[in-house]
């Protein structure tokens, strides 16, 4: 009899679950809450009965049969209907995984994330706070997309977290093409700007400054070159955020807000007196706005941009006061928001209706699908948010997985077909091709002497130049490398895709991209194209930097997506052709090539001698084809007037 009125006893009794609970285990508490039934979640609007507990009897008692805790056996539960849930729930749904640190919703959150709209993002957000590194390709489709500007905004940030530097293509694509406004491009900044293996990323941002066709991306680039300006780009970076808070109430646009909190934190780092003249415009737009949510809002930029006179000179402590009552904020708020790194999360969809993603104010305003143990737990969450998102770091795939991936790719008829240089001297022979990689370098004297070469004998080369170095040449040199690079296809020749950043270390090479990134990387080399050169340019050859990679097929299939055709490579190099090689084995090497009519593409690069060398080489392709008569005329390219080798043969 006493065993059985101490197993009733038992049965009635449940322990207390703690005030914040984890997600550490499950408890008999838990276990015996989701016993009683199944979750109605979504449907017609019915209030979901997740099982019954028997803690709290008391009459009126709200918790009556709910769960005592919001564990992962409830959500496990509640996830059942995450696809047939409205946006709303599914929201909350989300928040709740992420608050709670439950990665049993993964596939439904990536289902959710995958919509690429605006109620996707909390479950976009869950995934970067549940730190789903598998997921870093849907982030990169959402900044690709840019059907929505805070997801685009928090998916940039989030790979710049994970340190995802296999990304700084997709994100500059973005700064280059104005596909989105205000917090949207301070998100791509902050994403660019956060990863540790960036090439030519100063040269790249200044290119942004100069030529994208979007403000908010210049003024976003302007900010970060602020922190580090040289005297050429002092007076144009200092222009370019002058402007965009001088004329007009700061706080009445809020989309773009964040952009303006940029041009304060640049203009504040490059002299005292610009950090005054920033620190002015933001009180003065304080004193214009007759808006309070709009004064809180800029009160609140002025703090995050940190700008370094806001404490110095007279009343500087009752300013500070003052900023800090109109922002509802205290001094260790503003310590945490301070730095470059960091302001970004509160500032760029704060005080917007999706800023919480999901998360309710109070218990009773959640949905009345959830438990009131989930409710209560969303409404508390304090903390959840962007600036949750910790540090990750996506390492590269392998290279099986992208084999497997690509396993399906069928190519397009002529893919593969090299098209020899057209538009060359009669005599020139058609199985010969000259290729000159990695320029344009900043001493400008090789390229000139390599084109003076060519252009004395008529001969068109191709030319695989590196995508920031072309950034970097236009940047350095505005006028005369700009009208170099541009002498190389008024010329005649062509000009090939030779990557952004020309990384050979294993680890960062293109052939551990996916397909969807070397079409980044290409557009962005596109891009930079227009932008330095401010020509068409024919997107049509390729070569992978160290010709590494090129008979994977996710790099095929890559060139392929980008409009490319298969990689260039060659089967004449250095070890024929090196710095020191003397201009009678130049003339030997062209003669042996004319004789063979093997098809032949030669790799050269642009060095100091190339100029003097390609004159040697293209003199003994003349003299080896042409053994009849010539004709010489000043400022004319020799012509050979009874060619001995027909040299305009179809290149076997």
């Amino acid at each position: 009899m006493w065993v059985l009125l101490l197993l009733v006893q038992m049965s009635l009794f449940v322990p207390p679950g703690p005030a914040h609970p984890g997600v550490s285990g499950v408890d008999a508490a838990g276990t015996a809450a989701v016993a009683g039934g199944p979750a109605a979640v979504g449907g017609s609007g019915a209030t979901a009965v997740v099982g019954h507990s028997a803690r709290g009897g008391a009459e009126g008692d709200p918790s009556i049969g709910e769960p005592a805790r919001c564990d992962r056996v409830v959500l496990s539960r509640l996830y059942a209907g995450f696809e047939q849930a409205d946006p709303t729930l599914q929201g909350e749904l989300a928040a709740l995984a992420g608050a709670q640190d439950w990665r049993g919703g993964l596939r439904e959150l990536r289902e959710a994330a995958a919509r690429f709209d605006s109620g996707a993002l909390p479950s976009l957000l869950a995934l970067a706070v549940l730190k789903d590194l598998d997921s870093v390709e849907l982030f990169r489709e959402v900044v690709r997309q840019g059907s929505d500007d805070a997801a685009v905004a928090l998916a940039a940030y989030v790979l710049g977290q994970w340190r995802d530097n296999f990304s700084y293509s997709t994100l500059l694509v973005g700064l280059m093409r104005p596909r989105c406004r205000g917090a949207c491009v301070a998100g791509l900044l902050a994403g660019v700007v956060s990863l540790t293996h960036h090439p030519y990323l100063r040269p790249l941002l200044q290119l942004v400054h100069r030529a994208s066709p979007s403000g908010e991306a210049r003024v976003a680039a302007a900010a970060w070159l602020a922190s580090a300006a040289g005297r050429t780009t002092a007076n144009e970076v200092r222009a370019t955020l002058s402007e965009v808070l001088v004329g007009e109430d700061l706080a009445r646009d809020a989309e773009l807000l964040p952009v303006r909190v940029l041009a304060m934190w640049g203009l504040a780092r490059l002299s005292e007196t610009d950090c005054e003249t920033a620190l002015a415009a933001g009180l003065a737009g304080m004193q214009k706005s007759t808006d309070e949510t709009g004064r809180q809002r800029l009160a609140r930029a002025i703090l995050v941009a940190g700008l370094p006179c806001l404490k110095k000179g007279d009343g500087a402590d009752d300013r500070m006061q003052g900023l800090l009552d109109s922002a509802g904020w205290t001094s260790s708020m503003v310590a945490d928001r301070t730095r470059f790194a960091s302001w970004l999360p509160p500032v760029f969809l704060e005080g917007g209706e999706r800023t919480r993603f999901g998360l309710v104010e109070r218990a009773e305003d959640a949905s009345a699908q959830l438990p009131l143990a989930c409710r209560r737990r969303l409404s508390s969450a304090e903390s959840y948010g962007p600036a949750a998102v910790s540090r990750g770091w996506v390492r590269r795939p392998e290279l099986k997985e992208l084999a497997r991936q690509a396993a399906g790719w069928i190519p397009m008829q002529g893919f593969d077909r090299y098209e020899f240089t057209p538009r060359q001297p009669t005599w020139w022979p058609s199985w010969i091709d000259i290729t000159i990689d990695d320029g344009p370098q900043p001493t400008m004297f090789r390229l000139r002497g390599i084109l003076d070469a060519l252009d004395r004998w008529g001969v068109r080369a191709t030319f695989f130049f590196i995508g920031g170095n072309m950034a970097r040449l236009a940047v350095a040199h505005p006028e005369e490398g700009t009208e170099l690079m541009r002498r190389v296809l008024l010329s005649g020749h062509r000009l090939g895709y030779h990557s952004i950043g020309h990384d050979t270390k294993y680890d960062w090479h293109l052939q551990f991209f996916t397909p969807e990134q070397i079409r980044d990387d290409v557009d962005l080399y596109e891009e930079v194209v227009t932008a330095t050169i401010g020509l068409q340019w024919e997107r049509r050859w390729a070569r992978l930097p160290g010709g590494m990679g090129r008979s994977h097929a996710n790099v095929r299939q890559g060139l392929e997506l980008a409009g490319l055709h298969d990689h260039v490579h060659w089967n004449v190099d250095q070890e024929h052709w090196g710095t020191g090689t003397s201009a009678g084995h130049l003339r030997e090497l062209a003669r042996r090539l004319v004789k063979s009519r093997r098809p032949t593409v030669v790799l050269l690069h642009e060095t100091a001698p190339l100029g003097r060398q390609l004159d040697a080489f293209i003199e003994g392709v003349f003299e080896a084809t042409c053994d009849g008569e010539v004709r010489f005329s000043p400022g004319r390219t020799p012509e050979c007037l009874q060619p001995s080798v027909p040299a305009r043969a179809p290149a076997p």
